[in-house]
């Protein structure tokens, strides 16, 4: 696919994000992303997050299992660990943060080929979670950050 058709689709999903429709920008990248990269590209959403919002050993944790391949099994575990912390929360803004380590342990799981397999559109609301913090810490550089981490050519590619 030529060059320009990959900036075509970014550009389509930045116009969703900035509209609102983060769920929306999420499946356009989601889906141009490499199902063998989801979870490095995950982990790295998750890490510019918890880089500016106060975490807990379970979403390090999830960052860790992300990036190593032959841990991406123990991801259900680490999801069942970030959930209880999620289900007790009472900031919005650590909830967000919680939120979306759930998400990129369930892309995580879903990536190692084991079952059961979490939801298929996991990855579109790690989108969607960030959009969320991005508008609860509102600092244009964490939204920047975040954008740039969402949209990393090395991992969106034009043909999966």
């Amino acid at each position: 696919m030529p060059k320009y058709m990959k900036q075509e689709f970014i550009d389509k999903a930045r116009e969703r994000w900035q509209a609102g429709h983060s769920l929306e920008a999420g499946r356009l990248l989601y889906e141009h992303i490499p199902s063998r990269l989801r979870p490095v590209w995950a982990a790295k959403v998750l890490d510019v997050a918890q880089s500016w919002v106060s975490t807990a050993p379970e979403v390090a944790l999830v960052i860790e299992i992300a990036k190593d391949p032959s841990r991406w099994p123990e991801a259900r575990d680490a999801f069942l660990a970030v959930r209880e912390l999620t289900l007790q929360a009472g900031d919005p803004l650590c909830e967000g943060l919680l939120m979306l380590a759930e998400n990129v342990a369930k892309v995580t799981y879903n990536a190692s080929g084991h079952s059961p397999p979490f939801d298929q559109d996991a990855g579109w609301w790690i989108v969607q979670n960030l959009k969320y913090l991005t508008e609860q810490i509102s600092d244009p550089e964490f939204t920047a950050n975040a954008w740039s981490t969402l949209s990393d050519k090395r991992f969106v590619q034009s043909q999966k």
